[in-house]
């Protein structure tokens, strides 16, 4: 038996005609009886373990191929405006209201990356505001030119705000008062290995508990991601994460967080080597830009035009 979807059977919008009531029943009885289901895809078969406790050696996932009538065309419209296709029926179970409010209400990834920046001016603000700390002069600019180093590579043309910038705006106050406390903790207690593990383990916990409790997530979800959840589990959070933690014990916050703002450029080579895009001369100067940021953060304090004279 083929499944091709089992949306119309699960879903809160179904149909309401006695016929097609008992199709959906039918077709339930049938899934549940088969030898053996073929599902176009593996989304399709982790629903049927999901919905239908179906073993997941009974399901065989063949995609559907694609007809050769259908091929790329040679036409060139890039009028830099996002563009999206639908081909469907505008039944609630679609979901295409949602699709278009998303549009509408929520943040672009350009502005999503340019805005996360925000944390680089924001962590010398707060120590100066809240911690009565000063800091060298040259950290003003540099966080300042990184920000706006930042703009430049994530492509970013023009500014059109939506209300999810202003949740990716407030996102940046909790890593800029992280990056304070990661610094403060890891020179205090002196031990920056024992606040990674505990900075691990509250984050690790706490999103095992809500991710359980708002998403009901069961193993057949991880199977296909499985490799993804170690790569980022070992390296983004394990390795990375430590190693900022080490580092910070010996490194001012501002200047951490100006450091950390190399992210950007580190995403652009890797984009580079691996998916093989390609930066503008403008972009590649935004990175620029971050680069001669750090350079001026960490050397010129140390020449004499950085050092800070006393009045006589």
């Amino acid at each position: 038996m083929t499944v091709l979807d089992i949306i119309p059977l699960i879903s809160e919008f179904k149909e309401p005609s006695f016929f097609s009531q008992k199709l959906f029943e039918l077709a339930v009885r049938n899934i549940k009886t088969a030898d053996a289901l073929i599902a176009i895809s593996e989304w399709t078969k982790q629903d049927l373990v999901k919905h239908f406790n179906i073993n997941p050696d009974k399901i065989l996932v063949i995609p559907l191929a694609v007809d050769r009538e259908f091929r790329p065309l040679n036409i060139s419209n890039d009028t830099g405006e996002i563009r999206i296709l639908y081909v469907g029926s505008e039944r609630p179970r679609k979901n295409l209201n949602t699709l278009l409010e998303a549009l509408y209400i929520f943040t672009s990834v350009t502005n999503s990356g340019f805005l996360t920046a925000l944390y680089v001016p924001l962590v010398p603000f707060f120590g100066f505001l809240f911690l009565r700390r000063r800091v060298h002069f040259v950290v003003w600019p540099a966080s300042i030119c990184c920000f706006i180093g930042t703009y430049i590579m994530s492509g970013a043309q023009q500014l059109q705000f939506a209300d999810g910038d202003l949740w990716v705006i407030a996102s940046t106050i909790f890593w800029a008062v992280h990056v304070m406390l990661v610094g403060a903790m890891a020179s205090k207690t002196r031990a920056p290995l024992v606040v990674a593990a505990a900075q691990f383990t509250v984050c690790g916990l706490s999103g095992l508990v809500l991710g359980y409790l708002i998403e009901s997530p069961v193993l057949a979800d991880f199977t296909g991601a499985i490799w993804g959840v170690c790569y980022v589990g070992v390296f983004s959070v394990g390795m990375a994460f430590t190693l900022q933690v080490i580092g910070q014990r010996y490194t001012p916050a501002p200047d951490a967080a100006i450091i950390l703002s190399t992210e950007t450029v580190f995403a652009a080579l890797g984009g580079m080597l691996f998916l093989g895009e390609q930066l503008t001369i403008f972009q590649i100067s935004g990175g620029a830009l971050i680069f001669a940021s750090i350079i001026s953060v960490e050397l010129l304090p140390h020449t004499k035009i950085g050092k800070v004279r006393t009045l006589k």
